[in-house]
């Protein structure tokens, strides 16, 4: 299926001053603006990356370049969002936003037979660290962000951050909204989540 992610795509995600809850001031926001050159050679052009839509969908997952391979909960995450992708931007824009570069992220997505997904690399660690996605110390956190187009500014419209501080004893941290099915199936089942289990990147038979 013909699909909107490019083989060569280099985006770049910047922003301005800082304002409450660490998050980008966006009344002065000039926009998400990503330099694009396509795969099939049409040249570079810049994109708005709210895809002429009001909304912007943004899931930040863990995958940048100090990672060998990416958080098995973010995969499975986005594995599902990969089956609704085409469902959500009839709606909204969605992109998904990494520290790596774009041509990482889509060779991992090609292995994991995700076809919907659009990538964005975030240059610099100032976005991460003000949506609170990376840590101090270099710890990453997923991130699930909502903008919205008000006339020429862009404004965050919704913004889940669970810090390790707030997490329940035995509970993961999570950055991000819990957006995967996979919890929702097990939840309706007699065992349950399970005390010890946890999505892997791979299984042995």
């Amino acid at each position: 299926m013909e699909t909107q992610t490019a083989e060569r795509l280099t985006w770049a995600m910047t922003g301005a001053s800082r304002s409450f809850a660490g998050f980008p001031d966006m009344a002065e926001y000039q926009g998400l603006i990503a330099e694009y050159q396509a795969a099939r050679g049409i040249g570079a052009a810049d994109i708005d990356l709210f895809d002429g839509k009001d909304t912007l969908i943004t899931y930040f997952w863990m995958y940048g370049p100090e990672r060998e391979r990416p958080c098995p909960m973010c995969t499975d995450t986005l594995s599902g969002l990969d089956g609704v992708a085409i469902n959500i931007t009839q709606r909204a824009a969605f992109k998904v936003l990494g520290r790596s570069p774009v041509s990482r992220q889509l060779a991992f997505a090609r292995e994991r037979g995700w076809d919907h997904l659009e990538f964005v690399q975030t240059l610099g660690d100032d976005y991460a660290r003000d949506i609170r996605a990376l840590s101090p110390e270099g710890d990453e956190y997923p991130s699930f962000v909502v903008y919205h187009l008000d006339g020429n500014a862009v404004r965050v419209f919704y913004a889940a951050e669970m810090p390790k501080d707030a997490a329940d004893p035995g509970q993961d941290p999570r950055g991000a909204t819990d957006l995967s099915p996979l919890w929702n199936v097990l939840d309706h089942t007699p065992e349950g989540r399970g005390a010890d289990w946890y999505p892997k990147l791979e299984y042995q038979d």
